[in-house]
């Protein structure tokens, strides 16, 4: 069978266009959507999205469905923000980074995101997922989650000394961030009494003694 005439000459130029102009116009929604987060707070709904926008709550609809879509698309800028800072990081420190620089980058970036960033956060891990269907799970939360805990993961699989039963390190990658999030969240609540700086090296430091176990198993703990 002859293939069609548009078959033989690739897809239709204007609907090429048109991809092209909703992946622009969805970048554009996104970071009027994060402006207006750090300019407002954390608990915005669709109409003031929209207003901030210039634009409709059927054109946020079209590009991120619900206000859960949204949350799920900040959540991804965000995430790609603290791995940028964990790159620039260990670019700025030692030359070969070790498996201990490489989670006190993770830690820095993950503090320096609550100073620097705390409406942002707020809205990642705190701000209700409004206009969402009942029940929906929080898709963005566990995504960053899940994401940044497979970069530690890699890294104990690929330094490990022992070889441990299947999951161990995923579990310890999860817990190591839960850890981290619960001091940050302490923090952040309080009168910071102690410096970013502070923070980040008590954390790195409880952070680490616990993921050396899986790179060291006999003998004094690395520093």
């Amino acid at each position: 069978m002859k293939a069609t005439t548009r078959e033989a000459k690739g897809p239709d130029g204007r609907s090429t266009r048109w991809e092209s102009h909703r992946v622009i116009r969805r970048a554009e929604l996104l970071q009027s959507s994060i402006a207006a987060i750090r300019a407002q707070g954390p608990n915005l709904g669709m109409d003031e999205f929209a207003a901030v926008a210039g634009t409709s709550k059927t054109v946020l609809y079209r590009h991120f469905t619900d206000r859960a879509g949204l949350h799920q698309a900040v959540a991804e800028a965000i995430e790609a923000m603290i791995a940028e800072s964990v790159g620039q990081a260990l670019l700025l420190g030692d030359a070969r980074p070790t498996p201990r620089s490489v989670v006190a980058a993770a830690v820095r970036a993950y503090v320096a995101l609550v100073e620097s960033e705390p409406n942002l956060y707020d809205f990642l891990f705190r701000a209700p997922l409004l206009e969402s269907p009942a029940g929906r799970p929080d898709l963005a939360q566990a995504k960053v989650t899940l994401d940044l805990a497979g970069r530690v993961r890699v890294l104990l699989d690929q330094n490990a000394t022992t070889t441990y039963p299947n999951g161990t390190t995923q579990l310890w990658a999860e817990a190591l961030l839960g850890l981290v999030r619960t001091g940050v969240d302490v923090w952040k609540r309080g009168d910071r009494a102690l410096s970013a700086e502070q923070v980040t090296e008590l954390l790195t430091e409880l952070a680490w003694h616990g993921a050396s176990t899986a790179f060291h198993t006999k003998g004094p703990r690395p520093v």
